[in-house]
């Protein structure tokens, strides 16, 4: 009889042991559900938990993870086409005040007006293509181009600048042809040009021509500015790098054109390189592959 009373009371204590045991593992996976039903990361500090707790906690991490990566891709579109969009309003007022100002009586305050007018449109036109950039999905079209005419048309974009600062132009660019995006290269163009103009001395004079190296063709953008500092050379295409050469802050550099110029380089698929010795000249070239085959193009 004692036997049968121990038998029943061991077999309670059993059940009661297997139905808290039970209880207790259905509220840690309701915890569970519940935690991996949020819409933030979750932090799991207790080591000795299941395997499967962590697996769990992982790919729900994972998860919001992927998702904190397509809303910030998402905002950042936004932001690009919001840019955009601004950049093309601003410019009607901007032209409405060109011809405005041609109207202006004064010719000494018309030219100080439109040579602002010019730094605002050069301004956007480098913001709306810096914003571009940031894309990882470049809009570009590669062809083969005419170099002389790339070159004449970002000089005459920068025509405003090289007139007034009284620039000697030796144009040496003939019928070279090569394989690029012209919206992407005249921009590069611009820029360097744009650092020419910015870095002058007196006399300026800015050398444009090319050398044929094989299956490569160099553009070389030469002017006999200040130079840059030999410290400075391996530093002008990094983002925000303003360098040494700024002469009595007269030049407020955002440090950004260089940087943009090695990015589309890199996205064109050419190479850039800087030569300069401080106080007399500053040649950027740009190195352009023909990879003939690729294109299916058989001569150039």
């Amino acid at each position: 009889m004692i036997y049968i009373i121990w038998t029943f009371l061991i077999a309670i204590i059993i059940l009661g042991l297997i139905v808290i045991d039970y209880y207790r593992t259905w509220k840690h996976h309701k915890e569970i559900d519940d935690l991996l039903e949020c819409q933030e990361y979750i932090v799991c500090d207790d080591l000795h938990q299941p395997l499967y707790d962590h697996e769990a906690l992982f790919i729900h991490n994972e998860q919001i993870y992927h998702q904190d990566i397509e809303d910030s891709y998402q905002k950042l579109c936004e932001l690009q086409e919001y840019i955009s969009r601004w950049s093309h309003e601003i410019k009607l007022p901007l032209a409405a005040l060109h011809m405005m100002n041609e109207r202006n009586d004064d010719v000494t305050l018309r030219m100080e007006i439109k040579e602002q007018c010019e730094k605002m449109e050069q301004l956007l036109h480098t913001m709306l293509t810096g914003c571009k950039t940031w894309n990882s999905h470049y809009d570009k079209k590669i062809e083969l181009l005419s170099l002389k005419g790339i070159v004449d048309k970002s000089i005459r974009h920068q025509s405003f600048f090289l007139i007034k600062e009284h620039f000697e132009i030796d144009n040496q660019i003939m019928d070279e042809k090569v394989l690029s995006d012209e919206q992407w290269l005249v921009y590069m163009l611009d820029q360097i040009i744009h650092n020419a103009i910015k870095y002058h001395k007196e006399q300026p004079k800015l050398s444009l021509y090319t050398e044929i190296k094989g299956n490569r063709t160099i553009l070389h953008i030469r002017d006999n500015g200040i130079g840059i500092c030999k410290e400075d050379i391996l530093s002008v295409f990094e983002k925000g790098y303003t360098g040494n050469n700024v002469r009595n802050g007269e030049y407020k550099s955002t440090g950004m054109g260089l940087y943009f110029v090695r990015q589309i380089a890199r996205m064109l698929e050419h190479q850039i390189e800087i030569v300069s010795i401080p106080q007399k000249y500053t040649d950027v070239r740009i190195i352009f592959d023909h990879h003939l085959d690729f294109f299916n193009i058989t001569e150039l």
